[in-house]
């Protein structure tokens, strides 16, 4: 990362793209990003220009550096943290912990630690979005490869999560050229949320994930259905989500609760004096 110019390009990882899918950024939620090993911060500045409350770690000062002026560039702000993700933990929560092309430096033997703490530092209806290499037999070893790499197992990412919802999964092998010479990795990208919140785009059938976390007060409830959600949930265990209709138009939408603790409550009439909503846990 010494080097002039960015040895990865500027061009964000596909998975970027995916996340802003699910944890949509507005004028009330900016979401906060923990971005893993972020090099030089192709990643972080594009989730940064997006609307995310970004921090980078990364133990390559040069990479911060060059995260830094990047960002200044484009007129945004990214929070970087100079550390070695073998021995950070996480000192927040964060909506979206993400990684690409970096876990590979955590050695097998401290990885349980680690994912839990990433578990642990994630918001409620929050995602941990990763890819990382795969060991494969019939793919050689990158000629760029360190010797302090250590590739992952197929499905052993996924073991780490095994109490979440996995929004998307899939592996595959692709042609790079970092190092300058042709050679392939077989790559893994995951994503997993917790307690997250489906909704239905009753114009296309297909389930899309869409979320807006929103204090009791906000909903506007009439006190006698605030009085029912106080009595009957322990708001110290229930984070309080509505659809966020803005992302579906007018339509009417039916909200399942995936997992639990989590209480979310529908407004049934948008756009009247209606105050009916719908609890559902």
């Amino acid at each position: 990362y010494a080097k002039r110019g960015f040895y990865w390009g500027k061009k964000p990882s596909a998975m970027c793209d995916r996340i802003m899918e699910i944890i949509r950024p507005s004028s009330q939620f900016r979401p906060k990003l923990l971005d893993l090993g972020s090099g030089e911060g192709r990643n972080a500045v594009y989730f940064a220009k997006n609307g995310f409350d970004v921090t980078a770690v990364d133990i390559s000062l040069p990479g911060l550096e060059k995260t830094k002026r990047y960002a200044e560039e484009v007129a945004v702000k990214v929070k970087t943290i100079h550390a070695d993700i073998i021995t950070y933990e996480p000192e927040d929560t964060y909506d979206v912990i993400f990684s690409t092309g970096a876990l590979h430096y955590l050695p097998p033997e401290v990885r349980k630690i680690r994912f839990g703490h990433y578990r642990k530092s994630t918001s409620s209806g929050g995602i941990n979005a990763f890819s990382v290499f795969v060991r494969k037999p019939f793919i050689p070893r990158a000629p760029d490869a360190e010797g302090t790499f250590h590739a992952w197992r197929s499905g052993e990412l996924m073991s780490h999560y095994r109490d979440w919802e996995i929004v998307y999964s899939t592996e595959e092998i692709f042609n790079c050229m970092s190092s300058g010479t042709p050679h392939k990795h077989a790559d893994k990208y995951f994503l997993a949320g917790i307690d997250r919140v489906f909704t239905f785009d009753p114009h296309s059938d297909q389930v899309q994930l869409a979320f807006k976390r929103c204090p009791l007060e906000e909903l506007h409830l009439s006190q006698e259905l605030a009085d029912h959600f106080t009595k009957h949930y322990d708001k110290s265990n229930c984070t309080v989500c509505s659809p966020d209709f803005g992302a579906y138009g007018r339509s009417e939408r039916t909200a399942n609760l995936l997992s639990l603790p989590l209480i979310v409550l529908r407004k049934v009439r948008k756009g009247t004096d209606t105050s009916t909503i719908e609890i559902i846990g």
